[in-house]
């Protein structure tokens, strides 16, 4: 029997007593034996849910990113120590992201569904973590919200990139000049500026839009979209990725994409019908008459209609 390996394995705390009794080949009562006289206990044949040490990662910061945007801490009453922290989520795929940042933390998520409360609201996925030193330590390193953890100004920038995605993720959105806005009436968000500045992206600037009826007041935050994909940043969310991506569709986009075709002749965008007629130029250029290729399309147009609705 190698106590020194034994004792090695306990001080790592990576496997339980009984996996360490299996991998040496020894009694389980022999490795309690060996943790009580070095004071390395920590209960019968499981990890203890005590034991979280920070590290930083990418999994962490998404994790902070979305806890700052739509999450809460939960105190125990009798104890007086925050013991849980929850996060709600509307998307399938942002749930699959933090299950899966929690997982890499080292820590174990609880998923349960919460039913409509009204007439077109969405289902929510509440994510639990009920840990006390991780719920603490989120609690003391983000200050009740009202500040950015200090780790993250110095951190690599794919920590940096993972946050934004999260608080994107959370409460950020994409105008139609391609620009990420996130909102929030909590104070981390002045913080936000001199974060994105540090990740390498322009220095945008915080509007105040309104004041709320509780006193507070809520921001505004606008970042610029090629900036943001020139680093390499994304985010979890389908609709904000393919926006985030591409753009956002406007409703002169879903026009075109509905009634334009590109001209045979010069592959120019023109609105007509699906039997390859030409733009304007090419009609002139090809001597064909406009009347007659309004009328075609016309034609054309009827007939779809008559296919489509069955008169």
């Amino acid at each position: 029997m190698d106590k020194t390996a034994i004792i090695h394995d306990l001080k790592a705390r990576q496997l339980t007593q009984i996996q360490i009794a299996i991998k040496h080949s020894v009694s389980q009562g022999t490795v309690c034996r060996l943790a009580k006289k070095h004071n390395l206990q920590f209960g019968q044949g499981r990890r203890p849910s005590s034991y979280w040490s920070f590290k930083a990662s990418p999994d962490l910061a998404y994790l902070i990113g979305i806890y700052i945007t739509d999450g809460w801490l939960s105190c125990n009453h009798t104890t007086r120590k925050w013991n849980q922290v929850s996060i709600v989520t509307t998307t399938d795929a942002i749930t699959i992201r933090t299950k899966e940042a929690i997982l890499g933390i080292g820590l174990k998520p609880r998923v349960a569904r919460r039913t409509p409360n009204g007439k077109g609201s969405k289902l929510q996925t509440i994510i639990t973590i009920y840990h006390t030193v991780f719920a603490t330590w989120l609690h003391d390193t983000c200050n009740r919200k009202a500040q950015i953890p200090s780790y993250l100004f110095d951190a690599p920038i794919a920590h940096k990139l993972e946050f934004l995605a999260g608080v994107i993720d959370g409460d950020g959105s994409v105008s139609k000049a391609g620009y990420i806005k996130v909102n929030g009436s909590y104070h981390w968000i002045t913080q936000l500026p001199a974060f994105i500045g540090c990740a390498g992206i322009r220095t945008p600037k915080l509007n105040t839009v309104c004041i709320l009826a509780s006193g507070k007041p809520y921001y505004q935050l606008s970042i610029n979209r090629s900036d943001y994909l020139a680093l390499g940043g994304t985010t979890y969310h389908p609709q904000k990725k393919e926006r985030i991506t591409h753009g956002k569709e406007t409703r002169t986009d879903r026009v075109r994409k509905k009634y334009f075709y590109p001209c045979p002749i010069c592959s120019q965008m023109t609105m007509r019908n699906r039997d390859g007629q030409s733009c304007r130029a090419c009609y002139l250029v090809s001597g064909r008459h406009l009347a007659h290729c309004r009328s075609i399309a016309k034609q054309g147009n009827l007939a779809a209609n008559k296919a489509r609705w069955g008169h």
